[in-house]
Order: C-alpha cells, then sequence, then structure tokens
C-alpha cells in the first residue's frame, strides 16, 4: 500500500536550487581564508625577516664585544686572564661567533639555571663572586622587572653578557675539576694522569640544556677522597653559619679528677665537632671529658694525653672560620691531583709526617715519618722509587757542610776522621782523596769548589742502612736513619728535607717481593753485611710526597694539621688576590739542575 497517498507520510519535496545568497556566502568565506593565508604567511615572511634582521644585530654586537683588548671585568692577574679571554674567543669561533646562552633577546633558561649552578659553588670550596654570579642575578632579576626600550643598546647588553656567561663557564669548569692555579705551575706527572676535560662539550650541553645546573654539577670531581672532603667541608660551613664554638678560657692544665667550671665550655667544644657523644655534664674532668679531649688530640696530631694544655686549647679555639677555609684549600690542592692515582703508590703526607702505601684501594704499610724542617722543608713532588741502596754513603750537601760539619771541624780536626767523613779533590780526572786539613775552605760556597765531602756507611751515616732511591729535581730520598728516637716525637719536622721512614727493613721487604734475591743472599743477610750493595726494583714504586693540612680518614674522622711550612697561607694569598700565575708549589726549596724535572708515572702505569 502506498503510505504517501493514504497520508500517513509527509510527502517527498524536490531540493530546491541553491540561490544567489548561499554563493556569496560561501565565496566569502573562501575569500576570508585567503586573506587569513596570505596575512599569516605575510607575517611569517615579516617575523623571518624581523628575527633574521635581529640576529644579524645581535651577531654584530657579540663580534664587536669579541673584538679590541680583553675586557676589563675579566679579573686575575694578566697570564691568567689572556688565558681565559684567548679560550673564549676560540670556543665562539668554532661555534660561527654565535650568541650560546640566549634566543629572541633574551638569557635562555640554561643562562638561569648556569647561574644557579653557580651559586653552589661553596660546596665545593670555590667563591659565587669569583665567577661573577652576584652580577649575573642582579642583571637577570632585572630583566624581568623592566625591559629596555632601546633595541640596539639591549642587542649590545646581550652580546656582551652572553660573553661573560661563556667566560664564566669556562672558568668555573676548569676550576671546578683541576683547580685555580694553572697547570704550569704543577706536577708535570700529575698531569699527565689528569682525565682530559672536554670543555666544550660540557659548554654545550649546559648552554642547550634547562638543566644546566646539573650539567655543571656533573663536572666536579666525585672520586672518594674528595667526596669525604667535601662532606666535611659542608658540615664546617653549617658549624660556622651556626656561630661556630666559644673560646676556651686560660687557664691550669686540666686532668681526669680536676673540677673547673671551663669544663662545661670545654664539653659543648668538643660536642660541635664530634668529638664527644655529648655536652651535658658537669664541673668534673671525667673519664668520658678526657676520651674526647684525646680524640681531638688525635685528629690535630697533638700527643693525645687526653689533658687540656694550652697547646690542646689553643687547638680546640681555632675558629670555625679558619678550619672551613684550610678544608677549601685542601680541595683546591685535591683538584691538581689525578682523580685515579698509580697503584701501588707511596704517600707521605708532610704536615702529618706519616707514610702510606696503598695497593687495590687499601692502606698496604704505614709508618711515621721524620720530614724538613721549616728551614729547610721537603718538597711537594711525585717520582717513582726505583732501586734500593744498602749500607749507602752519604754526599755532604754544602749547607750542612757549611753550617754544621766546619763549625765542629775547626774546633777539632780529627772530626772528619772521627766520623768517617772523607774529603775527594774532583779537580782530576780521578777524583783524589785529599787530607781535610789541606782544603781552602772558605771558598765552600762558590759554585767551582773543587772538592766533595762523603760520609762512609756505618752506624755514624744520616742515612742509615737503607735508601730508598727516586731520583728528582731536588735531590730528596727516603731512607733510614740511626735516630730512632724521633720517631718517638707527635711533631717530626726535623730532617734537611729528605723523608726518614720508621720501619725501612719492612719497606724495603714489601718492595722486594717481585725482586727475588739470587741464593744465598735475603734481605737479613744483606743487612748483616756492611758492604754496599746496589739493587734494582721490579716493581717500581711511585711516590707521592704531598702537603695535606687536611683530610678525611677511611673511617670518615675529619684530621687537621697545622701549616708547619707556611703553604696554605701563600695558597690563599695567591687564590684570594687572583695572582694565581705566581703561585710556587716549593718556594723555599732549591732543584738541582743536574737532576731530571720529572719521573714518568704514566709510562710506570702503561707498564705494568
Amino acid at each position: 500500500m502506498d503510505l504517501e497517498l493514504a497520508g500517513q507520510l509527509p510527502p517527498q519535496r524536490e531540493p530546491a536550487p541553491p540561490g544567489g545568497g548561499y554563493l556569496l556566502a560561501r565565496i566569502a568565506l573562501w575569500a576570508a581564508a585567503a586573506l587569513l593565508i596570505a596575512v599569516a604567511v605575510w607575517a611569517g615572511l615579516w617575523l623571518r625577516g624581523e628575527r633574521a634582521r635581529g640576529d644579524a644585530v645581535r651577531l654584530a654586537h657579540l663580534s664587536a664585544a669579541l673584538s679590541g683588548s680583553i675586557p676589563a671585568w675579566l679579573p686575575g692577574d694578566d697570564p691568567y686572564r689572556r688565558r681565559v679571554w684567548a679560550e673564549v674567543l676560540r670556543t665562539y669561533g668554532r661555534h660561527g661567533r654565535r650568541l650560546l646562552w640566549s634566543h629572541d633577546g633574551e638569557p635562555g633558561p640554561s643562562a638561569r639555571a648556569f647561574v644557579s649552578a653557580l651559586a653552589d659553588a661553596p660546596r665545593e670550596g670555590l667563591d659565587p663572586a669569583d665567577y661573577g654570579e652576584p652580577a649575573f642575578r642582579q642583571q637577570l632579576a632585572a630583566r624581568r622587572l623592566k625591559r629596555p626600550a632601546r633595541p640596539q643598546a639591549e642587542a649590545a647588553r646581550i652580546a656582551a653578557l652572553d660573553v661573560r656567561f661563556t667566560a664564566s663557564f669556562l672558568r668555573y669548569a676548569r676550576e671546578l675539576r683541576e683547580g685555580r692555579v694553572p697547570a704550569s705551575r704543577l706536577d708535570p706527572d700529575w698531569l699527565a694522569l689528569r682525565d682530559t676535560l672536554d670543555v666544550d662539550g660540557a659548554l654545550m650541553r649546559a648552554a642547550r640544556s634547562a638543566r644546566a645546573a646539573r650539567r655543571v654539577n656533573e663536572l666536579a670531581r666525585s672520586d672518594p677522597e674528595y667526596r669525604a672532603l667535601r662532606d666535611a667541608l659542608r658540615a664546617y660551613r653549617e658549624l660556622e653559619a651556626r656561630g661556630g664554638w666559644a673560646a676556651i678560657p686560660a687557664g691550669p692544665v686540666l686532668k681526669p679528677g680536676a673540677r673547673d667550671a671551663r669544663c662545661r665550655a670545654l664539653r659543648a667544644r668538643l660536642a660541635a665537632t664530634g668529638d664527644l657523644p655529648g655536652a651535658a655534664g658537669g664541673d668534673l674532668y671525667d673519664a668520658g671529658l678526657a676520651g674526647g679531649v684525646r680524640r681531638h688530640q688525635e685528629r690535630v696530631g697533638l700527643e693525645p694525653t687526653g689533658r687540656l694544655d694550652d697547646a690542646t686549647r689553643r687547638s680546640l679555639n681555632v675558629p670555625a672560620a679558619e678550619r672551613r677555609r684550610v678544608l677549601e684549600l685542601n680541595l683546591e690542592r685535591l683538584r691538581w691531583l689525578p682523580a685515579k692515582l698509580p697503584d701501588p703508590l707511596a704517600r707521605v703526607n708532610i704536615p702529618e709526617s706519616q707514610l702510606r702505601v696503598n695497593q687495590t684501594g687499601a692502606e698496604t704499610l704505614s709508618m711515621r715519618a721524620v720530614v724538613g724542617a721549616p728551614t729547610d722543608p721537603t718538597p711537594v713532588f711525585s717520582d717513582v722509587i726505583t732501586y734500593l741502596e744498602f749500607h749507602p754513603t752519604w754526599g755532604v750537601p754544602k749547607k750542612i757542610l757549611a753550617n754544621e760539619m766546619l763549625p765542629q771541624f775547626r774546633k777539632d780536626d780529627g772530626y772528619f776522621t772521627a766520623n768517617a767523613i772523607r774529603v775527594f779533590d774532583i779537580a782530576p780526572e780521578i777524583p783524589q782523596e785529599v787530607d781535610p786539613r789541606d782544603v781552602p775552605w772558605e771558598r765552600v760556597e762558590e759554585d767551582t769548589f773543587p772538592f766533595v765531602v762523603r760520609q762512609d756507611a756505618g752506624p755514624q751515616n744520616p742515612l742509615g742502612q737503607i735508601k730508598f732511591m727516586c731520583p728528582n729535581e731536588y735531590d730528596v730520598y727516603l731512607h733510614d736513619t740511626p735516630s730512632r728516637r724521633f720517631f718517638e716525637r707527635s711533631s717530626r719536622f726535623l730532617s734537611h728535607g729528605c723523608v726518614r721512614v720508621q720501619d725501612p727493613t719492612l719497606l724495603a721487604a714489601w718492595l722486594l717481593q717481585e725482586t727475588p734475591l739470587a741464593p744465598p743472599e735475603s734481605l737479613v743477610a744483606i743487612m748483616a753485611d756492611s758492604t754496599w750493595r746496589r739493587v734494582g726494583l721490579k716493581r717500581r714504586l711511585p711516590v707521592l710526597v704531598e702537603y695535606r693540612t687536611a683530610w678525611v680518614d677511611e673511617a670518615g674522622v675529619v684530621h687537621f694539621r697545622p701549616d708547619v711550612y707556611g703553604l696554605d697561607r701563600r695558597l690563599d694569598a695567591a687564590l684570594r688576590s687572583g695572582r694565581v700565575s705566581d703561585f710556587e708549589l716549593n718556594p723555599l726549596v732549591r732543584r738541582n739542575p743536574r737532576m731530571p724535572l720529572r719521573a714518568d708515572w704514566a709510562a710506570l702505569r702503561t707498564a705494568r
């Protein structure tokens, strides 16, 4: 049935043909879209042109900022400033002289993140102001508050700021990893083993990342020795921020059982640095308080008597700020060294007067040492022990001859004979022994003095029975000594520069483990014989003679030692003044020009 005809469905109508209004509407819509596209294309081209013109302007200002003389804002002495500025120029040259930290005329997020990283410099013992952090922070804050209206002046400022960011990064990255003292002032052996720092790669990773702060912090040393000292610095900075500690008043020596009002202040002082578990207690100098004093004495190199004497009180009263600065100076010294030292390695710490042999991350040997007096300091250096001399003779240095032996000889002309001291005329082709009474000793200080003085082996010889030879430019070596009583002292700065070791036989036995002696020879037999003997070593031992006035031991205990040679004071002055190019590693020690300037740690490591 046809439903439509039945009236049940509405009739279907044919669509009306489109009218003129509909077509006009569609045409208008198409025209508007085309106009919008044209405007967008034109705007894009205009913006691209403006950006290109802006980039050209900024590039021109960057070129102007990089031209001319070294800018006045770059700190330090002239050699240092020249080195930094040369690296800045090379960096922009490698990257097409483009802005590195700025985008569309503004410092980017990476620049702000880098400034945040600089604010963390104190944890590494560095001063943010040395790298311009306060000025950067002020400039970035000012830009948030007000945008300058003069485009040309603003472009010049952005270019100059970009250059300063780059210079600051290059300085901070290198000094964070390698220290502030230039490589030319350090031991070449240390430099040979230091990891090569890709400063340019580090710069681009930081400049292109909003996480620049993390990128910068990753450049810091991460070896356990450095981290432990950095943690100690953080603890002492916190102590300093809380006001440090109160001074202990002068008074009589305190021993266990004594009562004194100063005991309360002493408890608080020892508790501040962890030498005493708690500060509670009265006026009694009890066993617990004596134990805390003893722990402090051991940490600072004093005789651990447990009594509060003047020396201990003066050590306790060293301000927290001074301790903090000593930690910073020793972090600087650690940055000079390679993060991975040779293994095995003998380390002599001059202020501690201690020798340690480390192997596979553990301490193999440890013994006391006697080092140079402040008037005859032991130099800081590295070398390699290559052979041993048993029952050595001693070539008397001119300084000792003139100042110590000749006064004795003038009092008693039999002094040389009684002490097995012999004089040789070295002018002839074959040196001739001469009577010391016939020598013109008034000429001894002259470079042309044609005589040498030698003391034969024997119980009176100051070298003892064994000499550990590490030929170096300072003529310094490790050796035995007949003066055994010196090792009982807590202060052992008594030699003329060489290092006397407490147990030379133990050290020799360890060195000879890989150098078997032909039967029936043995170490015991060689020691019993009085004949001079030289034994080359199959196991050559690198040695590092260093100057550490603060360190952290394997138990996490922080140690301090006095600045016996004044090297902390000299380093502090160089860093504060910026005159690091004049810094001397061993300012009071003469070199022997006939000796090599370096051993070869790197070659030794390769040979192993």
